[in-house]
């Protein structure tokens, strides 16, 4: 009934930050633009009966992401494209779990499991070594010290083996054949070694 965009930077499409809430029921479009619009009960007086954001997006961010929605299926297409390198050149490597494919997914990010954090590590070094820019998964929220304690799921290790293991390799539309092929050799080699 709820969805949730982001148009974070580094996202397929982008408006430079923010995101958006699709709802399909008039009743949740009209509780979120309250609560985008400061929650406001009473405009002239500003007076709240809930904590409420300022979450509007700008026309400059509007029109970003008008320019940006006009490029979306050139994007798609070669997001796409590069997943499908990435899993022909990892797939049947014995160290690389490379990410399963899904027809017709955006494959907005690229990741692959190795067998261990001490492999994870060592090819994160060996493509910043060779100027790749690589990240792990993101840490599991729940081993952060702010959230410690906020869940009663248990140690959630499915959470904490996927962020241990998983690298995410460079996937913008504007990565160039002759990088992704430089990225491939080097996480073929790393992994092999």
């Amino acid at each position: 009934h709820i969805g949730v965009l982001s148009f974070n930077g580094n996202k397929t499409m982008t408006c430079g930050g923010g995101g958006m809430v699709l709802a399909s029921a008039k009743v949740h479009q009209t509780y979120v633009r309250y609560l985008s619009t400061q929650a406001k009960d009473d405009p002239k007086e500003y007076y709240h009966t809930e904590v409420g954001y300022n979450y509007r997006m700008t026309n400059l961010q509007a029109a970003v992401g008008l320019a940006q929605l006009e490029q979306l299926p050139a994007f798609l297409e070669r997001k796409r494209a590069i997943a499908r390198r990435y899993h022909e050149a990892f797939t049947g490597l014995p160290k690389i779990t490379p990410m399963p494919r899904q027809e017709g997914a955006a494959c907005w990010l690229y990741t692959i499991l190795t067998p261990a954090r001490e492999q994870r590590d060592s090819l994160l070094a060996a493509l910043e070594e060779a100027g790749i820019e690589a990240r792990p998964l993101w840490r599991p929220i729940h081993t952060l010290p702010p959230y410690e304690g906020c869940h009663s799921a248990g140690p959630l290790e499915t959470a904490v083996n996927l962020y241990e293991r998983a690298v995410s390799l460079p996937s913008s539309v504007g990565l160039s054949e002759a990088d992704l092929a430089r990225c491939t050799a080097v996480v073929t080699q790393s992994l092999q070694g």
